[in-house]
C-alpha cells in the first residue's frame, strides 16, 4: 500500500488548530492593512471627499487581498485533505482487492486442508487397513495389542489357509482374492464381544480377543466356517486351515513377541496338513532352535565334506550272494558317530537342502560304480533312492544323463528306488518320468510297498521292474501267521505280473528262513549286512568273486 510523504499523519491533523491558524493569519493581515493603509491615506490626501473615495476602493482591495489569502490558505489545507482522501480511497480499493484475494486464499486453504485430511485418512487406511478385505492389518494389530498391554487375558489367534498357493496357481489370483474376501467376511461374522479380526498378509488372518480365555464356542464357530465348502465364482472348493494361539502376558509381554509366539504355534499346526489348532508351548521354541542349528550344521557339512556314501548289501536269496547295493548317505559329524539319514533327511526335505543331497548322492554313486567297474568288480547293480523333488524336476533327468556320459557307466548297472507316496504326489507326471528312466535301461524298484496305497490298479500302471516289501510286514515274523500269508500273497502276485521281489528289514535268522521259504528274489537287512563304507563293501564283493 502506497504512502505519500507530504500527507500528514492522522495525529498531526487538528481542526481547531488549523482553523485558529487561518483566523490568526487573517487577523494579523487585516490589522496591519487597516493601520498602515489608513495612515498612508491621511498622509497622502487632505480632501475628505478624496479620502472617502480612496477608503472605498481600499476596502474593496482589502476584501480582494484577504479573499486571495484565504483562498490560498484554504486551498493548501483542502488540497492536503484531498490527497489524503484520494490516498484513503486508493488504499480502500487495495484493501478491498486484498480482502477478495484473502477470501480466495482462504477457500484454497480450506480445500488444501480438506485434501490433506483426505490424504491423511488415506495414508492411515493404507498403513492400518487391508485394501482387499477392508480388515485392519498387521500394523493395526500391533497397535491394538500395545494399547491394551495392561488389559489381562489378551488372546491372539493366527490363522492360515492350507494350500492357498496351489489354489492361486490353479484357479488364478482373482479367484484367490475372492476367496480371501469370503473368508474375511465369515470370520467377521463370528466376531464376539471385545474381539477384532485382522488380515496380516497373504492368506494369514488374526483374531484378537480381549478376554480371559479362548472359548470352545469360538473354536467351534471357526471350524464351522471351514467345515462347509466355499463357493467362489461358480466353483465349489474345500479349504482347510491351521491356527496358532498365544496368550498375553503368559506367553509374551510385547506385541511383536505375542505375534511371534502365535506364528510359532501356527507353523506347528501346519505340519498336520489339515484343519488344526495348536497352542503355543515353550518346547516349540526349543524345536525351532534345533531346526536352525541342524540347518546350519547341514550347510557346514557340505562345505567340510562331512558326508559319506555307505552301501547296504541286497542278497540274491537263492545264491546267497550280493547282487545289489543300496547307496545310503551318512553324516560323519565331528565328535559324533555316523548320523543316520532318518535323522536329517526329513528336515532336508522341508528346508530344501534335499536338492543338494540328492545331487551329491547321485554323483558319488555313479563315481563309485564307475570305479568298481574299472577294477573289475561287477556282477551287481547299484540302487539309488529318488525323492519326490527329483521326480518333479526336469533338470534331474539332465543331470542323470550328464553323469552317465561323464562316467561312461552302463545304465543296466543302475537301479532307482522310489516310494509309493512320492509317485502319488503327481501320478501322471511320475509315470512319464519313470518311463524315460526305463528307456535308458535303468531298473525301477517300488520301495516300501504295502506301507501306503498298495493299489493293484496302480501297480499295473506303474513302469516298474521290482517291489520292496516294507519292513513292517517282517517285524512280527515268525510269530504272526497272518503276516506269513500276506507276504506269500504279495510275492505270488508280483511273480504273476512279472515283478521281482525284495524283502527288506531282515534282522533275525528266523525271519531270513521264513522269507527263504516264500521264494522271494532278494533280501536285505541288518542280519545279512549293515550299511558299510565303500572299502568294507569292496572287500565283501572281492571275497564272493
Amino acid at each position: 500500500m502506497r504512502k505519500l510523504s507530504n500527507i500528514p499523519e492522522p495525529e498531526q491533523i487538528s481542526p481547531e488548530r488549523d482553523s485558529l491558524k487561518i483566523a490568526l493569519i487573517y487577523f494579523i493581515a487585516a490589522g496591519i492593512w487597516i493601520i498602515f493603509s489608513d495612515r498612508a491615506v491621511l498622509i497622502m490626501f487632505n480632501d475628505l471627499e478624496t479620502i472617502s473615495f480612496v477608503q472605498t476602493y481600499k476596502g474593496m482591495l482589502f476584501v480582494l487581498v484577504t479573499s486571495l489569502l484565504l483562498y490560498l490558505a484554504l486551498k493548501k489545507q483542502i488540497s492536503g485533505y484531498q490527497k489524503l482522501a484520494n490516498q484513503l480511497s486508493e488504499n480502500y480499493h487495495e484493501l478491498e482487492s486484498t480482502h477478495d484475494k484473502l477470501l480466495d486464499t482462504r477457500q484454497e486453504l480450506n480445500e488444501k486442508i480438506k485434501e490433506l485430511e483426505e490424504s491423511k485418512k488415506t495414508i492411515y487406511n493404507q498403513a492400518f487397513y487391508d485394501s482387499l478385505t477392508g480388515l485392519p492389518n498387521k500394523n493395526k494389530l500391533l497397535d491394538d495389542i500395545s494399547l491394551n498391554k495392561y488389559a489381562p487375558g489378551q488372546v491372539l489367534m493366527l490363522l492360515d489357509l492350507n494350500n492357498f498357493g496351489k489354489i492361486n496357481n490353479y484357479y488364478g489370483f482373482k479367484f484367490g482374492d475372492e476367496l480371501l474376501k469370503v473368508v474375511a467376511r465369515k470370520l467377521k461374522s463370528i466376531s464376539e464381544k471385545k474381539m477384532e479380526v485382522y488380515r496380516i498378509g497373504g492368506d494369514e488372518f488374526a483374531l484378537l480377543l480381549l478376554k480371559s480365555r479362548f472359548s470352545k464356542s469360538l473354536t467351534k464357530k471357526i471350524k464351522g466356517i471351514f467345515a462347509r465348502n466355499f463357493i467362489i465364482s461358480g466353483h465349489e472348493i474345500q479349504v482347510s486351515f491351521c491356527m496358532g494361539v498365544a496368550y498375553f502376558p503368559e506367553d509374551a509381554d510385547t506385541a511383536l513377541e505375542l505375534l511371534k509366539k502365535s506364528e510359532t504355534a501356527m507353523n506347528k499346526a501346519k505340519e498336520q496338513q489339515k484343519s488344526n489348532i495348536e497352542y503355543y508351548q515353550k518346547a516349540m521354541d526349543r524345536e525351532i532352535a534345533g531346526y536352525l542349528k541342524l540347518d546350519e550344521d547341514l550347510n557346514s557339512a557340505f562345505n567340510n565334506n562331512e558326508f559319506e556314501l555307505f552301501f547296504q548289501p541286497i542278497l540274491d536269496i537263492n545264491r546267497e550272494k550280493i547282487r545289489k547295493l543300496e547307496a545310503l548317505i551318512r553324516w560323519n559329524k565331528p565328535c559324533h558317530e555316523y548320523i543316520s539319514p532318518r535323522k536329517f533327511i526329513p528336515f532336508a526335505e522341508q528346508s530344501g537342502l534335499i536338492h543338494k543331497i540328492d545331487n551329491w548322492v547321485l554323483e558319488k554313486a555313479c563315481r563309485q560304480k564307475k570305479l568298481w567297474d574299472e577294477m573289475g568288480i561287477n556282477g551287481f547293480s547299484l540302487a539309488v533312492n529318488i525323492s519326490v523333488r527329483q521326480l518333479s524336476e526336469e533338470s534331474f533327468y539332465q543331470r542323470l544323463l550328464e553323469q552317465i556320459e561323464k562316467r561312461k557307466i552302463s545304465c543296466s548297472g543302475l537301479e532307482f528306488e522310489i516310494t509309493e507316496s512320492a509317485i502319488m504326489k503327481n501320478f501322471p507326471d511320475s509315470i512319464n518320468f519313470l518311463k524315460k528312466i526305463q528307456e535308458l535301461g535303468i531298473k525301477i524298484s517300488l520301495d516300501d510297498f504295502g506301507s501306503e496305497y498298495s493299489s493293484l490298479n496302480y501297480l499295473l500302471k506303474l513302469p516298474i521292474d521290482s517291489i520292496k516289501i516294507d519292513r513292517t510286514f517282517i517285524s512280527d515274523i515268525p510269530w504272526d501267521e497272518r503276516q506269513h500269508k500276506i507276504i506269500e500273497a504279495i510275492i505270488k502276485l508280483a511273480r504273476i505280473i512279472g515283478l521281482k521281489v525284495t524283502v527288506e528289514g531282515i534282522e533275525t535268522e528266523e525271519q531270513y528262513s521264513m522269507i527263504h521259504n516264500k521264494q522271494a528274489d532278494y533280501v536285505q537287512g541288518f542280519y545279512l549286512g549293515r550299511p558299510a563304507s565303500a572299502r568294507e563293501i569292496q572287500q565283501k564283493l572281492e571275497n564272493q568273486s
